[in-house]
């Protein structure tokens, strides 16, 4: 676990905001090539980019809120204040569901993608390659900084897949809340380094989904594709995830629910697409003029 990238003076520079960062500055980069090739101007991408950075910081914050509600206002409660009382919107301490900033940033690109009279599924096809790259970068830096980590490894799992985090780490202190790590080390025991694998599921899926991109057959083919294979990632995933703030409903995980959801929209998507697209599943050409009567 490596939180702090480095320091300069006073300063210091967190690896998971320089590897968050990064992880954008990839995507948008990708996405801008993408978008090059089948005639999109760059300045509408990376215009795009902007705000659907802005779009997904509130998404995520939002959701992030609402799934530890309980914890902002025992705060509130305990030490009555304007800086507690408004920790909720403190977004530069941290606290962000990645599944909340995927829906403010799809909420947004849907909204001004039309009101920029722009096609939807062509553009989202074209950014969402870039944007699981990115995301393989970000949760490379989650794993760096000791959030979203995973459960205690079973006896005998491989050494390979699983982690031990220090001190300075969420998954230390909330390891020392819940029990299951001792208040006299000072590194957790092993856990299942989840970050990494869905680091490598997304990075995976990103390479995947820029092969597809030139051979698509139908627009949103490769917007399904990814929320087939990252929904069903996420949801293997999510059964060795061990983070406190995981909110339930029946038993099973949020984050497994939304996957359901994904998977759900994405075949969906899919079967739109393919009977939209003829009976050959070529890319439909935009609707030319009525032919006369």
């Amino acid at each position: 676990m490596f939180p702090v990238l480095f320091t300069v003076g006073g300063a210091w520079v967190s690896s998971y905001g320089a590897l968050g960062a990064l992880g954008f500055t990839l995507a948008v980069i990708i996405s801008v090539r993408q978008a090059r090739r089948v005639g999109i101007p760059a300045a509408r991408i990376i215009d795009l980019g902007f705000w659907i950075l802005v779009a997904g910081l509130i998404g995520g914050r939002i959701v992030f809120a609402i799934t530890n509600a309980e914890d902002f206002v025992d705060v509130c409660r305990e030490a009555p204040s304007l800086a507690s009382c408004t920790k909720v919107l403190q977004v530069w301490q941290g606290g962000l569901a990645w599944y909340g900033s995927l829906i403010g940033a799809v909420l947004f690109m849907v909204w001004w993608l039309r009101r920029q009279k722009l096609a939807v599924l062509p553009v989202m096809d074209v950014i969402v390659p870039g944007a699981a790259l990115g995301h393989a970068l970000g949760r490379i830096g989650c794993f760096a900084a000791g959030c979203c980590y995973g459960r205690v490894a079973a006896p005998g799992t491989p050494g390979a897949l699983t982690a031990r985090f220090g001190r300075g780490s969420l998954a230390l202190l909330e390891g020392r809340q819940a029990g299951w790590a001792t208040i006299w080390e000072d590194v957790t025991p092993p856990l299942y380094a989840v970050q990494l694998g869905e680091a490598a599921l997304e990075l995976c899926l990103g390479v995947a989904l820029l092969l597809l991109l030139p051979r698509k057959r139908f627009h949103g083919q490769v917007v399904a594709t990814w929320l087939l294979g990252y929904a069903l990632g996420r949801a293997v995933i999510e059964h060795f995830r061990g983070d406190l703030s995981r909110g339930r409903l029946v038993g099973v995980s949020t984050s497994q629910w939304l996957a359901l959801a994904m998977a759900g929209v994405g075949a969906l998507l899919w079967a739109w697409g393919r009977r939209s697209s003829g009976s050959d599943h070529r890319a439909a050409p935009p609707p030319g003029p009525a032919s006369p009567a």
